[in-house]
């Protein structure tokens, strides 16, 4: 979709960063948890950088230890591909209603 694709390369919406040599997709979801000027909104993983992890274990290594402060939880896409946000007070996963 073309406003997709405008929306993904717009320099006021999105951006990029550049990560050190010897990352791993825990030290990758650590920098997104925690970063804070500005936080991260989104994780949208086009390069399948993040593997070996579940969506679900991916929302789990995001608010563990306090990361991304300031939001209530994570939405993500569950085994049915359907819409889930996990609560960050509980831990519960609820169906995100539209």
């Amino acid at each position: 979709d073309g406003q997709v694709v405008a929306y993904m390369t717009d320099p006021e919406i999105c951006d990029y960063e550049v990560v050190p040599d010897g990352w791993s997709a825990q030290s990758l979801l650590r920098t997104i948890a925690t970063k804070r000027d500005p936080p991260f909104h989104a994780l949208i993983d086009t390069g399948a950088l993040i593997t070996g992890l579940s969506n679900q274990q991916v929302a789990e290594e995001l608010l563990k230890d306090g990361g991304l402060p300031g939001f209530e939880g994570v939405v993500f896409l569950d085994e049915d591909d359907s819409k889930v946000i996990m609560v960050r007070a509980t831990g519960r996963i609820m169906p995100l209603q539209e």
